[in-house]
């Protein structure tokens, strides 16, 4: 941070008084041209070691417990300091962090996991052992549902030290899958930490160390200089209350601070005025059309099929979402090294559309582009209606919607949106009287979707019951290697894409934004924007 005293106070004096950074009088002057000295082609300096780095946490922040965060910024602040037994490659693949090697009993479902030896604890300088593996599993286990990484005991089940003294965890299958679960921060048993409280300064093994730690004030950290990994260049971070992501990016405009996260739809405004750099990277977030097996007109695969053929997800993503989403047509993230290619199978086709309803037997008997006569002849028009949650993304979904209504009335569907409650909305699901629904949920990292779509699915509103689907499902779960997973996961979206129990939309983008003076950021994921915080320095 350049200048933090007031800061806040003057941003948001700033936006009160709606500062324009364009047209503000004055004399103008005439354009002029000249030409430019030819000039050699500098060489980039090399990085180098030193200088500090301000990020925004939020002012209503109220704990620095690592298992009790559910804030991107506070995540990734917790991500200079911790560190997990497995982390994740630009790819999603699972790879060597506090735990440098592992092995699977396939029979038992057991892994044994070797520790690294030269990783420390910031208070004490004492190695990583597996029982402060087990402590911070014991403690999600406690803490339940009240911390986010609830999701481990749905894939672990057991866990103990060997007489060698290696991690021994037991999963609920024998999947590969189980190493993607240990991506939460290990504590250590020594330092005080309980299901409900945590120590002040947060000790760690990452690569940075908290030296001061106030929530209202600020939290500062320093390059921790017995890091396993190589040195980073940058000294000292500085994390900040901010009431806001609009005044954390003004504040960065403003060169108060250095670094935001942010799902702003209009951060480009900022790249192209030259006030920032930034980088999209793809959320976890994965919306998508719900569609109930018990409205008979949808139980016909083809007649979902003619759906898919309607949609145009680029036009969505271009006019809702001013293109910080990416188009998919599975819960599998685009960015995943279990992705299945970059093609979509239902590109927008209205002909083969309009044939597969023809096929399910409805008839236009009037030619108006509207089928009017259901397949056991009765009159009456092929209808469905959109549920539409009212929520913070409301107008986003609702706009979805009616995108969506559409492109599928060129098929000769009419659609009704209806928006309605929160609690309106969550009961119709369960119940199952709804048609279609606009639908999202946040996944967790686990290749694991069976909950979504499996016949016992706690969010399979549609009620789908489709048994290569299931087994599908569960063969993702039982693969025990790499390459099989892959296998495994390739075959489940080809029989999501044959089956269509949901027409996927497209996964969120979102931005980091940086100060234009900070160069070396590599890729970054939504949980941990600092994981390539080792590489990033001041250009001079």
């Amino acid at each position: 941070m350049k200048n933090t005293a007031g800061f806040i106070r003057a941003i948001s004096m700033a936006l009160a008084a709606g500062l324009a950074l364009s047209g503000c009088g004055g004399d103008a002057q005439p354009e002029t041209t000249a030409t430019p000295a030819p000039t050699a082609t500098a060489t980039p300096a090399p990085p180098t070691a030193g200088g500090e780095l301000t990020i925004p946490i939020p002012a209503n922040a109220t704990d620095l417990h690592p298992l009790k965060q559910n804030t991107r910024e506070m995540n990734s602040l917790m991500g200079l300091v911790f560190e997990s037994l497995v982390s994740f490659d630009s790819t999603g693949a699972p790879q060597a962090s506090l735990a440098e090697a592992w092995e699977l009993n396939a029979e038992t479902a057991q892994w044994t996991f070797t520790l690294r030896a030269n990783a420390v604890w910031h208070h004490n300088g004492r190695a990583i052992s597996p029982q402060d593996a087990t402590f911070t599993l014991d403690m999600i286990r406690e803490m339940g549902a009240a911390t986010p990484y609830a999701y481990v005991l749905d894939t672990i089940k057991e866990w103990s030290v060997n007489e060698a003294g290696k991690l021994v965890l037991t999963g609920n299958t024998s999947g590969y899958g189980l190493l993607n679960a240990l991506s939460f921060p290990v504590l250590p048993a020594d330092d005080g930490y309980t299901a409900a409280a945590a120590p002040t300064l947060m000790s760690g093994t990452g690569p940075y160390k908290v030296t001061s730690a106030d929530l209202k004030s600020q939290i500062v950290l320093v390059a921790n200089e017995k890091w396993w990994k190589k040195q980073p260049y940058l000294q000292t971070i500085r994390a900040l209350p901010v009431e806001d992501n609009k005044t954390a990016i003004s504040a960065l405009v403003f060169s108060q601070i250095d670094a935001v996260q942010t799902d702003d739809l209009t951060v480009r405004q900022y790249r192209d005025s030259g006030d920032a750099k930034t980088y999209e990277y793809t959320t976890r977030r994965f919306e998508f059309l719900s569609i109930n097996s018990k409205t008979g007109d949808l139980a016909d695969v083809k007649m979902r099929k003619a759906m898919a053929y309607a949609v145009d997800r680029s036009q969505i993503v271009s006019y809702v979402y001013v293109n910080h989403a990416i188009a998919v047509e599975s819960p599998v993230p685009p960015d995943s090294w279990l992705y299945s290619g970059n093609v979509l199978t239902y590109e927008q086709n209205i002909d083969k559309g309009r044939s597969l309803i023809l096929q399910c037997g409805w008839k236009d008997t009037d030619a108006d582009g509207i089928w009017d006569q259901a397949p056991d002849g009765s009159a009456r028009k092929l209808t469905f209606d959109i549920l539409v949650n009212i929520d913070d993304d409301a107008s986003l979904r609702r706009d979805t919607a009616l995108i969506l209504a559409d492109q599928l009335g060129k098929i000769g569907m009419e659609i009704n949106v209806k928006s309605v409650s929160w609690d309106s909305y969550k009961t119709q699901l369960e119940n199952g009287t709804y048609d279609l629904a606009m639908a999202g949920v946040y996944m967790n990292p686990v290749p694991d979707w069976r909950y979504l779509l499996r016949s016992d699915g706690a969010m399979n509103y549609g009620k789908w019951r489709i048994e290569a689907l299931d087994t599908a499902l569960d063969a993702v779960q039982s693969a025990p290697d790499r390459d099989s997973l892959k296998l495994a996961t390739d075959a489940l979206q080809t029989v999501i894409m044959d089956q269509l129990p949901i027409i996927g939309l497209y996964f969120r983008t979102h931005t980091l934004m940086t100060a234009t003076d900070i160069s070396g950021v590599g890729a970054i994921q939504e949980e941990n924007a600092f994981g390539s915080i080792a590489e990033w320095y001041l250009a001079q």
